[in-house]
């Protein structure tokens, strides 16, 4: 049966308002129901459930009863109600449901230097400098004042934390700070949940977990931290301010279970009472097991039958508070929301555990659940499974437990072994291996199936005609199916009839165009006639034959199509929407409205790609948000960016600093030029390089605008302004669209950054192939992204003085100041020989270097390129070999030669289920043996169908005709690779100074003595290395003593004198040898061959960039070619493990999402809508890393 959609909205049966199906039940027992319970103390109040008239005499008339009073942990004062307390929390302590900004009373002054500068950068956010805390009720934020890295502050604060905290919670922890610029401009930073300090939440439950996380930060370097967030190096640390602890609130499941089947451990253990039996041993057949717990502590550890009675009490009063909502027959247990009702309708703490063994058969326990501590009587239970057993002391039991690696809470023992065996990266990683090929469009799938537009601008006006096309040929395919599906039927029931005995003379009766509407056209559905007319206007397919097809094949083309044209229509509807520098501001200025709109009342989830706090794309049904900046250089503004793209009209001017109230807009003059003068950036708004004569010209211009549009009030001019932005944008946008549409590029809806659009034109420029590391050489990968280092970029100074400032606290004094524009160095290192082609590794073993063989996988480029030595006519298309694929209908084929109209297929053994494998199968591998070589038969017939020859080679047969004559593995060596002999370390390294030998080289190098001299200003080794207190100069090491920082060593780029196993491409190798470095020994070798693929892709941006330099009117054309020149690198070597998810919840699912393990970080957008940050579950590295790699060495 269906399951039913519980937020779907359905008509009240008794008013016209839709309530969803959950809320249903509740809003007719509040809003329709005759039932009023009366106030026992004031007569006036009338109520519809317990519950209002049990808030009503808490809020008015004091304490329920059996009520214990909450007291405030700030001012220790009794109220009788949670509602009071939280009240009282708003009012008197400033604890606000909203982060507003508050008014606070602090005399900056005391705190901080009395430098005007720096309390007028802290005066805006004073009301983050004092203690605050604010209770959501997914999570809570707490901020304390912080003025030195004091681990005792630490401590205190957490405990403070820990001690408000109601439940478990993950946390983690943000500092604000202030740095200070070398010309003595201070900067304020923000504690926000994307600068914390911990990768990820760790878990506090527990005082073993406070203890743990402040060790933990006793060995965190929050120093390093807080530099790592300076925009540029020319600012320093100054002073942190303040300490954020963010806590994520962790309520977990916990559920009755009827029929428990608890494990020995659990049923031998003389602590837990399991309380599955009565006291006739017979089997309890509820899900009562927290009612009875619970009465099983209040009746002294005494199963009878008076306890029983109470446990049946306890449950209908739990029934009864939910006013019919809940079924006794097909009650389930109590969820984790609704703990907190047992816990008030008892008078007890419920805290829950639940257990694992570990080596020793030990128990070992998690905090599952902790209660907020309201009453003084607690009862402890396990859970296992879905069933709660009674804990008669925990300490006799077990104790908490967690992941060493990544402190994640558990509760299950299947989730804890299962997570160990993927702890160490937290995700999955792929690694496709191959040739490395661009993400198809729409458009590369059209011309797949037939359709050669290869962009929208080409293919224009006619979208209408593919979709008539698309429809046309499923239209066909679609009648065929429903004449075989009728002709089934018609089968069938005649079937039926001949089985039929008796038959009733009036359904005997019944005519045969009767019947035949009874069997084609059932549920109402009724026959339609064909529009001749209609039918005209459709592409009817060539010679569409498709009485051949079989049933299966028919769904699998309808699928295809269909999917085709899914894509195509999602591609059309997108409507982009963009802004300038919008993800910044616009779209977080919005988002609380949008986002309630679509996630509470829509219930729609958008796609959201985020970069820290920018929304870099935002889509939901086809409307996508875009930001321009993403497409252009991180400094630009929107003044230069119309500028450079010459636009007929520029950018308006306006007084931002006056402009600071909304009443000035009834203002009905101008305002005077100097309020033009931005007091910011110390230049006028409307030129900023203009000298004082142009400022008086742009203030008149202004003035006459403001006359010849009729200004009548400056919000007129407020407008005027606003459209001279909008108006300008677009023109530019065209422009860069149309530079992009020239390349086959729709920049909007093929990608939504600069990097990527750049990947995609520099891989256009060339047909070279680049491979990509596979699975079985992932740790390539890794060394290969560890050793990523740039190159010598290092300042030594920001100041300098011919013949007075020393270099590197040495006796060596600058002698001269040169300027270089090193901006050239990225083409030039791309027109250089790239890795190009399959690769082979090369590992030493018994002193010498072997190749290890080519992997099965490669098994495909061996055969392609054998069979096109041996078809000196055929020129094969193939993915490993010229890196494309043909496809025939739905199936993309192995190998294609259009020369003799020949299908070639590579067949695995082990994947196709070769005859030469049918004595390893079992009797499941015998079911997936027959539905894949069903689905290759109908592959093959469908492909000989479309009058293709077919030539297939099995693994098996093919390595036996090399075991014959070696000419095929002959052949592909030779083509690709010069050598395959083993070699020995002097062979190797000769051959690489020959430039026989090209790729990358893991070695040891190190600077002789006799050139330590020559060197030491400028060493010419450059790594990522640990570096401590000792290896940093005089003024920092005494800034990490005073402060406690580096307490042990950070990984750094540093320069040094030697390199130990690092990745060395040979050109650069060859060149550090000439200088008279020392190899001092080679670990392994990748080899590549050598191509120069990016030149004409270079000689473009050059091209393009000199000749905007001469004709003005290029300019478009130069500044665009140079963003994708500055841009096109870089997405090789993109990190993608530290991309994200982003998704929406509310109250509902908010706390499963927080407790996933690849949970990162939560915010409350507004009231029941909350974004929470997740990491990926898998990431495929599907760039050729080695490529960016060999460009930036």
């Amino acid at each position: 049966m269906p399951r039913q959609n519980p937020n779907e909205k359905v008509l009240c049966p008794h008013c016209p308002e839709k309530i969803t199906k959950k809320h249903l039940s509740r809003h007719i027992s509040h809003q329709h129901s005759k039932i009023n319970l009366q106030c026992p103390n004031c007569k006036t109040f009338r109520g519809k459930t317990k519950e209002d008239l049990d808030n009503h005499i808490s809020r008015k008339h004091g304490q329920l009863e059996n009520k214990d009073p909450l007291t405030c942990l700030k001012c220790e004062k009794k109220f009788h109600s949670h509602y009071s307390l939280m009240q009282h929390r708003r009012m008197a302590h400033k604890e606000s449901g909203k982060s507003r900004r508050k008014q606070v009373d602090i005399n900056l002054g005391e705190l901080f230097e009395k430098d005007p500068d720096l309390l007028a950068e802290l005066e805006p956010v004073k009301h983050l400098l004092v203690d605050d805390v604010y209770n959501g009720k997914v999570h809570s934020v707490y901020n304390f004042q912080f003025r030195t890295m004091d681990n005792k502050a630490f401590r205190g604060n957490l405990e403070k934390v820990y001690k408000d905290l109601g439940c478990a919670a993950k946390i983690n922890v943000a500092f604000g700070f202030i740095m200070k610029s070398l010309e003595g401009e201070y900067r304020y930073f923000y504690a926000h949940n994307n600068n914390t300090l911990f990768e990820r939440p760790v878990v506090l439950a527990n005082d073993g977990d406070l203890e743990f996380i402040c060790d933990r930060l006793d060995d965190e370097d929050y120093f390093e931290h807080m530099v790592n967030e300076r925009p540029n190096t020319k600012w320093r640390f100054y002073s942190v301010t303040n300490m954020t602890v963010f806590a994520y609130l962790m309520p977990h499941v916990a559920l009755g279970c009827k029929n428990a089947d608890l494990p020995s451990y659990i049923t031998r253990n003389k602590f837990i009472y399991t309380l599955t039996y009565d006291g006739s041993r017979h089997k309890f057949n509820d899900n009562f097991c927290l009612f009875r717990a619970i009465c099983f502590q209040r009746h002294q550890m005494q199963q009878s039958d008076e306890m029983e009675k109470a446990v049946t009490d306890l449950a209908n009063e739990y029934f009864e508070h939910f006013e019919g909502e809940k079924d006794p027959k097909r009650f389930r247990g109590v969820k984790d929301k609704e703990i907190y009702v047992v816990e008030d309708l008892a008078g007890v703490n419920v805290v829950i555990y639940s257990c694992e063994r570990d080596d020793n058969g030990k128990l070992v326990g998690m905090l599952s659940r902790r209660s907020l501590n309201k009453y003084p009587e607690t009862v402890n239970l396990l859970r296992y499974g879905r069933h709660l057993c009674y804990i008669e002391d925990p300490k006799r039991v077990f104790k908490q437990y967690r992941c060493p690696n990544c402190n994640t809470h558990f509760r299950k023992v299947s989730h804890f072994q299962r997570h160990l065996t993927t702890c160490d990266e937290r995700v999955k990683h792929i690694y496709p291996g191959g040739v490395y090929e661009l993400k198809k469009t729409i458009f590369d799938e059209l011309e797949e199936i037939g359709i050669e537009e290869k962009s929208a601008q080409e293919m224009g006006q006619k979208f209408d005609k593919v979709f008539r096309q698309l429809d046309s040929f499923l239209m066909a395919l679609r009648q065929e199916k429903s004449h075989r599906d009728r002709q089934k039927t018609a089968d069938g029931a005649e079937k039926e009839e001949d089985n039929v005995a008796v038959v009733d003379d009036e359904e005997s009766d019944r005519d045969d165009d009767d019947m035949e509407n009874f069997i084609l056209y059932e549920d109402g559905e009724e026959p339609q006639d064909n529009d001749d007319d209609e039918m005209d206007d459709y592409i009817v397919p060539d010679a569409v034959d498709l009485s051949n097809e079989n049933d299966k094949m028919l769904k699998l083309l309808i699928s295809f199509y269909e999917g085709i044209r899914k894509k195509l229509e999602r591609y059309c509807l997108t409507l982009p929407c963009f802004g300038f520098n919008s993800s910044r501001y616009d779209l977080n200025l919005i988002k609380e409205f949008l986002l309630k709109h679509l996630v509470k009342e829509k219930e729609i989830n958008p796609e959201v790609i985020r970069k820290t706090n920018q929304y870099v794309s935002f889509t939901f049904d086809h409307l996508q948000f875009l930001d321009i900046l993403n497409f252009l250089g991180g400094a630009t503004s929107l003044d230069s960016f119309l500028k450079a793209y010459q636009t007929t009209e520029q950018k308006g001017f306006f007084p931002y600093e006056w402009f600071d109230s909304p009443e000035k807009l009834s203002n009905k003059e101008l305002p005077p030029i100097e309020e033009f003068w931005s007091k910011l950036k110390n230049y006028e708004h409307y030129n900023s390089a203009a000298p004082p004569s142009a400022a008086e010209e742009n203030y008149d211009y202004l003035k006459s605008i403001w006359k010849e549009y009729k200004m009548s009030s400056f919000r007129d001019f407020l407008r005027w302004y606003n459209d001279k932005d909008v108006i300008p944008t677009l023109e530019a946008m065209q422009k860069m669209m149309n530079f992009y549409h020239e390349k086959g590029i729709d920049m909007l809806k093929l990608g939504c950054t600069l990097p990527n659009l750049a990947n995609r034109c520099l891989h256009q420029s060339t047909g070279v192939k680049f491979y990509r590391f596979g699975k079985r050489d992932m740790d390539l990968a890794k060394r290969v992204r560890e050793e990523i280092v740039g190159g010598p970029s290092i300042v030594f100074t920001r100041y300098a003085k011919v013949g007075e400032t020393k270099i590197r606290d040495s006796e060596n004094v600058c002698r001269a100041i040169v300027g270089v524009d090193a901006s050239q160095l990225y083409p030039y290192s791309m027109c250089q020989p790239m890795p190009t082609g399959p690769y082979v590794r090369w590992d030493l073993r018994d002193g010498k270097f072997y190749p290890l063989k080519i992997h099965r996988s490669d098994l495909e480029l061996k055969v392609i390129g054998f069979l096109q030595s041996k078809r000196k006519e055929c020129k094969i298309q193939s993915l490993e070999v010229t890196g494309k694929q043909k496809r025939i209908g739905p199936f993309l084929v192995d190998g294609f030669c259009d020369h003799c109209n020949t299908v070639f297929e590579v067949m695995g053994c082990y994947y196709h289920y070769c005859a030469c494998i049918e004595h390893k199968l079992t009797e499941d591998d015998l079911e997936k043996c027959e539905k894949k070589r069903a689905q290759d038969e109908m592959r093959r017939n469908y492909i000989k169908s479309k009058g293709f020859n077919m030539v297939e080679i099995w693994e098996c047969e093919w390595y036996q005709q090399m075991r014959e004559n070696n000419n095929g593995e002959r052949h592909f060596v030779q083509t690709n690779f010069k050598h395959r002999s083993p070699i020995s370390e002097r062979q190797l390294i000769y051959k690489i100074l020959d430039d026989e030998y090209f790729g990358v080289v893991e070695c040891d190098l190190v600077v002789p003595d006799h050139l330590k001299k020559k060197f030491q200003n400028f060493p010419p080794l450059f790594k990522n290395h640990l570096v401590s207190r000792e290896d940093i100069g005089t003024f920092m090491k005494t800034m990490a003593e005073e402060n406690n920082l580096m307490k042990k060593p950070r990984k750094m780029l540093i320069s040094s004198f030697y390199l130990e196993k690092g990745m060395v491409i040979t050109p650069m190798l060859k060149f550090l040898l000439k200088l008279g470095l020392q190899l001092k020994k080679v670990y392994s070798f990748i080899e590549y061959q050598p191509q120069k693929c990016f030149e004409s892709f270079v000689d473009q941006v050059v091209s393009a960039r000199r000749e905007g330099d001469k004709n003005k009117s290029s300019g478009v054309v130069a500044e665009t070619m140079k963003l994708l020149g500055n841009s096109s690198y870089g997405y090789q070597i993109m990190n993608r493990n530290k991309h994200s998810v982003t998704k929406y919840g509310n109250e509902s699912n908010i706390h499963d999402l927080i407790n996933q393990k690849m949970f990162k970080a939560s915010t409350e957008i507004c009231d029941d809508v909350y974004e929470v940050g997740m990491m990926k579950k898998s990431i495929e590295h599907k760039e050729p890393i080695i490529v960016g790699f060999f460009i930036l060495q």
